[in-house]
């Protein structure tokens, strides 16, 4: 694994943007700018302790517990999402920022809770949470799997995106039904993130050779050919974009931008 060191403090977890499997730690901004979404820092530890003081009406009284877990829309009480899985009563959370995903659930009726706390922003903090309450209840889980997008991206550093491409092509042949879109995407626009532009137009252009009606692959070809200083080649990629989906904010935003 690669790290490129940007912003760290001793003693505080930092998050981390992925490129492969890379990895490149985020940005620092003070979680005081986001108060209530985002805006506590803490441990696992120190989680388990405010969970066990729940289960003994140390914070709240039992009614007001009651209340807290109780829908009131769409499954939501008061910042928890109630409902049910695995035959059991669950009240849970899941959360991501700035390279970091997190996730607690407490199956209430079973003494159960499950914490999850990562920093990078690749990890699931729902999908490890769920599976660790299904170890824990016996239930079949499933393991983690690097995505599609990370080997790809990896498979284009290592080899080459020639070879990639092949590569590609092959799981095309084994795996017909593989939907591709998302991913190609995605790599393309890691690509564009990591500077390496040709790499990327390479990688959308071979998406669009597939999804024709892939607008927000013309995006990336808008994005790249911007870091490449083509701004006449951009307008076009930008305009095509639209031309397939007219309400594509981010491609209407692009040639504001551009005709300033």
């Amino acid at each position: 694994m690669t790290v490129v060191h940007r912003l760290l403090v001793d003693q505080r977890a930092t998050g981390y943007y992925s490129l492969g499997t890379s990895f490149i730690s985020a940005t620092h901004a003070s979680p005081s700018a986001s108060l209530g979404s985002a805006g506590i820092q803490s441990t696992t530890t120190d989680l388990l302790r405010w969970d066990q003081a729940l289960y003994a009406n140390q914070l709240l009284t039992p009614a007001s517990l009651e209340e807290m877990f109780t829908p009131v829309l769409n499954g939501y009480g008061y910042g928890w999402q109630s409902r049910k899985s695995l035959g059991r009563a669950r009240v849970d959370h899941s959360g991501s920022h700035a390279g970091f995903s997190t996730y607690i659930v407490r199956f209430t009726r079973d003494r159960l809770t499950v914490i999850v706390l990562s920093n990078s922003d690749r990890a699931s903090g729902s999908g490890t949470g769920s599976n660790l309450a299904r170890i824990a209840f016996g239930e079949a889980y499933i393991m983690p799997t690097l995505p599609l997008r990370d080997r790809l991206y990896d498979a284009v550093i290592g080899l080459g995106v020639d070879a990639t491409l092949e590569q590609i092509r092959e799981i095309r042949r084994a795996t017909p039904t593989l939907p591709m879109d998302e991913a190609l995407l995605d790599v393309g626009y890691d690509l564009i993130e990591a500077a390496r532009l040709a790499e990327a137009v390479a990688i959308l252009e071979y998406n669009i050779s597939l999804h024709p009606k892939s607008a927000y692959s013309y995006d990336g070809l808008g994005d790249a050919a911007l870091a490449r200083g083509d701004i006449a080649l951009a307008k076009r990629q930008f305009e095509t974009s639209l031309k397939i989906d007219p309400t594509n904010r981010y491609a209407i935003d692009a040639l504001k931008r551009m005709s300033r």
